[in-house]
């Protein structure tokens, strides 16, 4: 799903090929921003302009269902990362997730309030990260400090942002720095980490085991000889057995790990250029009062 001017058009992938699947609709008026996805939930934003005063919502397309989040003020809005949404299974709470340069916030559905706290480093880069990806109950994203990469997820117990350990491989000093790219993805259920350098046309994709404790990765895939630039592409899905990666030019391909091939995706639709939000039709919302789009 990716915003336009008229609106957020869907897409479906099926058969080898992407298909326009109309306007998403029940989006509420002025909301023209889509930061993350949980469970169908969209967390979204009424200006691209971090430097000034934006309205929130979590809203349900699907159940016409919406909550507008009112920012902190203590909280300075304007040197935020990130964002990301969580679902907690054992409170029936989803939790709102803002990353700053220090510190972060997280909001609670269920109390309706705040809770700010310190990251456990000084300061990460003041650019804005990818969105957290929210899978097998925990959201995660990657963080770049200086020269390192860290993986940090979050842990809706104790609303603590943790270290995720990175793949074995990938804790030598000799991966870390400008040159290589680690990104996460959602890929059959399950939390996919995959590392690229952008002096080279390899990708390793690893999965992490089930389970939000669990911090067990298993190589899965290595692709050699990537067509595009690597670091403009991006791991947004999967299909049946094959992995769709978003590449420079708009285009999109299917990787298949079990034939280590790369075909492209025909094309049914104008796609929108930008980052895709994945999205499916859900009956989930945070126990709050009613509130109709």
């Amino acid at each position: 799903m990716k915003g336009t001017e008229i609106g957020f058009s869907r897409l479906k992938f099926e058969d080898g090929k992407i298909n326009g699947d109309g306007i998403l609709e029940n989006i509420p008026s002025g909301f023209n921003i889509i930061f993350a996805e949980c469970n169908g939930l969209l967390l979204m934003a009424s200006s691209t302009n971090p430097f000034f005063r934006r309205r929130y919502a979590l809203c349900n397309p699907t159940t016409r269902q919406k909550t507008l989040v009112a920012f902190p003020d203590a909280f300075n809005e304007g040197n935020v990362v990130s964002h990301g949404v969580c679902y907690d299974h054992a409170t029936n709470d989803f939790k709102i997730v803002m990353i700053a340069e220090r510190n972060y916030a997280v909001y609670s559905c269920n109390d309706e309030s705040w809770t700010r706290k310190k990251l456990f480093r000084t300061a990460y880069y003041s650019v804005t990260c990818a969105p957290g990806i929210f899978v097998d109950g925990a959201t995660y994203w990657v963080l770049r400090e200086q020269n390192r990469t860290h993986v940090v997820y979050f842990d809706s117990r104790t609303d603590e942002l943790k270290f995720l350990p990175k793949p074995e491989e990938l804790n030598s000093s000799d991966y870390d720095g400008y040159n290589l790219y680690i990104s996460l993805a959602c890929l059959r259920g399950g939390l996919c980490l995959y590392c690229m350098y952008n002096d080279s046309s390899r990708v390793r994709m690893w999965m992490k085991e089930k389970g939000i404790f669990v911090n067990c990765w298993n190589e899965f895939a290595t692709i050699e000889n990537f067509p595009k630039e690597i670091w403009w592409s991006e791991a947004i899905g999967s299909v049946e057995n094959k992995i769709v990666i978003q590449i420079p030019g708009n285009k999109f391909v299917y990787y298949s790990p079990s034939e280590n091939t790369i075909e492209e995706v025909v094309e049914d639709t104008d796609i929108p250029f930008g980052r895709l939000i994945p999205y499916r039709n859900s009956m989930y919302f945070p126990r709050i009062p009613f509130r109709g789009i």
